[in-house]
Protein backbone atom coordinates (compact mmCIF):
# COMPACT_ATOMS: atom_id res chain seq x y z
CA UNK A 1 0.00 0.00 0.00
CA UNK A 2 1.04 3.26 -1.04
CA UNK A 3 -0.51 6.42 1.18
CA UNK A 4 -0.63 9.70 -1.46
CA UNK A 5 -2.56 12.92 -2.06
CA UNK A 6 -2.99 13.00 -5.33
CA UNK A 7 -5.06 15.06 -7.67
CA UNK A 8 -7.35 12.76 -9.62
CA UNK A 9 -10.38 12.91 -12.35
CA UNK A 10 -13.31 10.95 -11.62
CA UNK A 11 -16.77 9.78 -13.61
CA UNK A 12 -19.61 8.81 -11.75
CA UNK A 13 -23.34 7.50 -11.77
CA UNK A 14 -25.59 7.85 -9.04
CA UNK A 15 -23.34 9.36 -7.36
CA UNK A 16 -20.76 6.14 -7.01
CA UNK A 17 -17.23 6.37 -8.95
CA UNK A 18 -17.26 4.36 -12.10
CA UNK A 19 -14.13 5.59 -13.63
CA UNK A 20 -11.01 7.23 -12.15
CA UNK A 21 -7.79 9.14 -14.57
CA UNK A 22 -4.54 9.19 -12.79
CA UNK A 23 -2.81 10.52 -15.12
CA UNK A 24 -2.45 8.45 -18.29
CA UNK A 25 -3.49 5.78 -16.24
CA UNK A 26 -7.07 4.64 -16.12
CA UNK A 27 -9.40 2.42 -13.25
CA UNK A 28 -12.55 0.72 -13.86
CA UNK A 29 -14.80 0.57 -10.67
CA UNK A 30 -15.88 -2.74 -10.16
CA UNK A 31 -17.28 -1.78 -7.03
CA UNK A 32 -17.70 0.69 -3.88
CA UNK A 33 -16.48 -1.59 -0.76
CA UNK A 34 -16.97 1.55 1.87
CA UNK A 35 -17.36 4.84 2.10
CA UNK A 36 -17.48 7.10 5.19
CA UNK A 37 -17.22 11.27 5.74
CA UNK A 38 -14.77 13.12 8.23
CA UNK A 39 -15.31 16.16 9.02
CA UNK A 40 -13.71 18.75 11.30
CA UNK A 41 -15.25 21.26 13.42
CA UNK A 42 -18.04 22.54 11.16
CA UNK A 43 -18.84 25.53 13.49
CA UNK A 44 -15.56 26.97 12.28
CA UNK A 45 -15.29 25.26 8.84
CA UNK A 46 -13.06 23.04 8.49
CA UNK A 47 -12.86 20.49 5.67
CA UNK A 48 -15.32 17.86 4.96
CA UNK A 49 -14.04 14.65 3.27
CA UNK A 50 -15.91 11.91 2.08
CA UNK A 51 -13.86 9.20 1.53
CA UNK A 52 -14.12 5.51 -0.59
CA UNK A 53 -12.63 2.89 -0.99
CA UNK A 54 -12.92 1.36 -4.01
CA UNK A 55 -11.78 -1.88 -5.54
CA UNK A 56 -10.64 -1.16 -9.34
CA UNK A 57 -9.89 -3.18 -12.34
CA UNK A 58 -6.15 -2.42 -11.27
CA UNK A 59 -6.44 -2.95 -7.58
CA UNK A 60 -7.76 -1.29 -4.50
CA UNK A 61 -7.56 2.48 -3.85
CA UNK A 62 -9.09 4.93 -1.35
CA UNK A 63 -9.99 8.03 -2.28
CA UNK A 64 -11.73 11.07 -1.22
CA UNK A 65 -13.61 14.42 -2.16
CA UNK A 66 -13.42 17.95 -1.18
CA UNK A 67 -15.05 20.74 -2.13
CA UNK A 68 -15.43 19.08 -5.61
CA UNK A 69 -11.98 18.33 -5.26
CA UNK A 70 -10.98 14.28 -5.85
CA UNK A 71 -7.98 13.16 -4.27
CA UNK A 72 -6.32 9.53 -4.63
CA UNK A 73 -5.09 8.49 -1.14
CA UNK A 74 -4.29 5.66 -1.05
CA UNK A 75 -3.37 2.57 -3.67
CA UNK A 76 -3.00 -0.69 -3.29
CA UNK A 77 -0.24 -2.64 -5.68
Amino acid sequence: MRVLEEPIRVWTRNNTPTLIKRGHSVYHVKRLMNYWVIQGKWWVNEERRLYMRLETDRGMMEIFCRENEWILSKIWD
